[in-house]
């Protein structure tokens, strides 16, 4: 039995969204956090729209206490669609990420994917972590340094998983 489950990323979790999607989770990510509700509101909305058009997926992470996080998939009509996660900072470290990505890529895999792109910064040891646990390739070449429009420099590196 699953200690987590995963439901489709709805504006019931607007709230929990908001609350949890920080600084500190996004600092290794080309998202900023969300100003206020609204406009966590305004991006559900828009990942919906994307959902119900077929090229992504987007669910909530819950484990007992609740809202743990995110899971998505875009570029659904892809040979390769790119798959991220963030959970929350106070349910890291005890194999939710590992077992919601687990969840996704078997799902994913139902649907006939057999590859998946997942890109992180070079210093996000987690994530990196995260990676390591499944079947992967480091893509070749340098990290990518892209500068967001909030300023933060970025070294991207990508992987593929399979």
């Amino acid at each position: 039995m699953n200690r987590i489950r995963l439901e489709p990323l709805t504006e019931q979790y607007v709230q929990a969204y908001f609350a949890a999607f920080s600084e500190s989770i996004t600092r290794y990510q080309m998202a900023e956090p969300f100003q206020t509700p609204e406009e966590t509101r305004l991006y559900f909305r828009t990942l919906s729209e994307r959902c119900a058009s077929g090229c992504s997926l987007a669910f909530a992470v819950l484990c007992e206490n609740g809202f743990c996080g995110s899971l998505e998939a875009h570029d659904l009509f892809s040979p390769v669609p790119e798959i991220g996660i963030w959970i929350a900072e106070e349910f890291r470290g005890n194999g939710i990420a590992t077992e919601a990505m687990r969840m996704l890529i078997e799902t994913l895999t139902r649907q006939g994917h057999t590859r998946f792109f997942f890109e992180t910064v070079e210093r996000n040891e987690s994530a990196i972590r995260l990676v390591e646990r499944f079947r992967h390739r480091k893509l070749p070449g340098a990290p990518e340094t892209v500068v967001t429009a909030s300023g933060k420099t970025l070294r991207l590196i990508r992987f593929t998983l399979f």
